[in-house]
């Protein structure tokens, strides 16, 4: 049977807010939706925006799953001083994910993830009428063998 959607927010998609809350609670709040929440100047929102799987044989599935990872920094005035502290914490951001990588687990199976593109100021829906809202998008994929 494939893992469903309430169980990866209970289990994995709550485990990156966590950490990210750990690393990041200070200066941004993590938050999970499907739509922009203004929560601040800066704010990381997670969703899980793809899920499918394969049979392996009658009793295994991998399920695959691709997770969206956008942090949010709005600037009024933009300059050089702001523009270094916006891509030098997607940096962080990225650091912390790929030091993550080997490290995270969920239940007791390592989660094997990866980065599979970073956009910068790609804005859909209500984030557009956002004065001085920047943008960075971390899509991440991982799969899971159940069953």
């Amino acid at each position: 049977m494939p893992t469903s959607f309430s169980t990866i927010y209970k289990d994995i998609i709550n485990t990156f807010a966590q950490l990210l809350r750990g690393e990041f609670g200070g200066a941004a709040k993590v938050y999970i939706a499907e739509k922009f929440q203004r929560q601040g100047n800066q704010s990381i929102r997670l969703e899980n925006i793809g899920q499918s799987f394969n049979e392996i044989n009658d009793d295994r599935f991998l399920n695959s799953y691709e997770l969206e990872i956008k942090f949010y920094s709005i600037v009024n005035i933009r300059t050089d001083i702001t523009y270094k502290d916006f891509f030098r914490t997607v940096h962080r951001i990225e650091q912390f994910l790929l030091s993550s990588q080997e490290t995270f687990e969920v239940g007791k199976e390592v989660l094997n993830f990866k980065i599979s593109s970073i956009a910068i100021n790609d804005l859909v829906d209500d984030e557009v009428n956002v004065n001085g809202l920047q943008a960075a998008t971390f899509n991440i994929q991982f799969s899971q063998l159940k069953g």
